[in-house]
């Protein structure tokens, strides 16, 4: 969604791929950009370039769900930390969230050619991660959207050259 795009985001003619520009070389979480479709039962998303690599710090892409409502497409400080979603933490496969909800598992750090689906239930109120195809058992549950927000699919990165493809 180019509204919610952040400054440093350069989105493809169609919109499917995302990549970070005019970052630096430095691991600083700065911007973000949503998806356009709410309440998403699944999405892929593809890491194409896992960015310029910083004193070790790579990887440094976060998928995952928020609101639009909570959502920042640029600023200071890791998003997730504003208590806007749920993601899975691409410089070392772990689960991160302040927004509530249980989390559980984590796995490998991404690798380009990686390949990410997100599963939302609203219902059961869980966000799965699926690692190119494989469930690892990662997921969020009892996921405490009190507002009853719609949830996007959102991509935040610190490393510049880091480049997804929403699939």
């Amino acid at each position: 969604d180019s509204s919610f795009c952040g400054s440093k985001i350069s989105l493809s003619d169609d919109k499917r791929i995302a990549t970070k520009i005019n970052g630096g070389n430095s691991w600083v979480w700065d911007t973000a950009v949503l998806g356009e479709t709410p309440n998403p039962t699944s999405f892929k998303i593809k890491i194409l370039n896992i960015g310029v690599v910083d004193s070790g710090h790579d990887a440094g892409i976060m998928i995952g769900l928020s609101s639009k409502q909570k959502f920042q497409p640029n600023g200071p400080g890791n998003y997730i930390t504003a208590g806007c979603g749920w993601f899975l933490y691409g410089h070392n496969g772990t689960l991160l969230s302040s927004s509530g909800g249980n989390a559980s598992g984590n796995t490998r750090k991404f690798n380009a050619g990686d390949v990410i689906e997100v599963k939302y239930n609203k219902g059961n109120k869980k966000i799965d991660f699926i690692v190119n195809g494989v469930d690892k058992n990662l997921f969020f549950e009892n996921i405490a959207n009190n507002e009853n927000f719609d949830l996007f699919p959102a991509i935040e990165f610190a490393n510049n050259g880091a480049s997804v493809q929403f699939e």
